[in-house]
């Protein structure tokens, strides 16, 4: 299954870690994520991100937030 390119990664500083805990703390959508661990590697910004990393973001900022997928950046 770690091999689909589809597979949810929900690895400690991967996008949906990262959508999860800006939610959680109510910071801004702001898509990104870490190489490694957070803090400890290298970030990942939006416009270096591919569309299934920003897709696992928004469903990681779902978890916690009240506004629905769907809606959040299109």
């Amino acid at each position: 299954m770690k091999d689909d390119k589809n597979y949810l990664q929900m690895r400690h500083g991967g996008p949906w870690d990262r959508g999860s805990a800006d939610a959680y703390y109510k910071r801004p959508f702001k898509p990104h994520f870490f190489t490694g661990d957070t803090y400890n590697s290298d970030m990942i910004k939006e416009k270096d991100m591919t569309k299934k990393q920003i897709e696992d973001y928004k469903v990681g900022y779902g978890k916690y937030s009240w506004i629905p997928v769907s809606k959040v950046n299109g």
